[in-house]
């Protein structure tokens, strides 16, 4: 298994319209305020709830009011591995994953510093 991450951010989310990539994409809501559409499904976005968006997958973003996300966009590989990333819910809560939510902050915190980033964190975080 290999994770390479291509971009991180700790920002206030913005309308992006549908679209697809062959990367995945997650974000992490920390404030309310919009909405994430992914293929004909349309989420009200929650704190502490994360949407992974797939690769090839159609999706979207309409902020409403002051959205804030911490995205992460990465490739995968091994087969094992991108079959357990595309099992999992487009939409789950970490409010009963702590450690969950803490290797995500942690990941964000080395993708934003000067530092490159720890592949064991990053694995970890993204292990979910």
């Amino acid at each position: 298994m290999e994770i390479n991450v291509l971009w991180v951010a700790d920002h206030s989310a913005y309308t992006v319209k549908s679209h697809t990539h062959e990367f995945y994409q997650l974000a992490y809501v920390r404030k309310k305020g919009g909405t994430i559409t992914m293929g004909n499904t349309v989420y009200s976005v929650k704190p502490d709830h994360v949407y992974l968006m797939k690769r090839g997958v159609m999706h979207g973003m309409e902020r409403i009011d002051d959205m804030r996300l911490i995205e992460i966009k990465f490739l995968a590989s091994g087969d094992e591995f991108i079959k357990h990333l595309n099992y999992l819910p487009n939409e789950f809560s970490l409010t009963e994953h702590p450690l969950m939510k803490s290797m995500l902050i942690q990941t964000v915190k080395e993708g934003l510093s000067e530092k490159g980033y720890c592949n064991e964190t990053a694995s970890r975080a993204l292990k979910i």
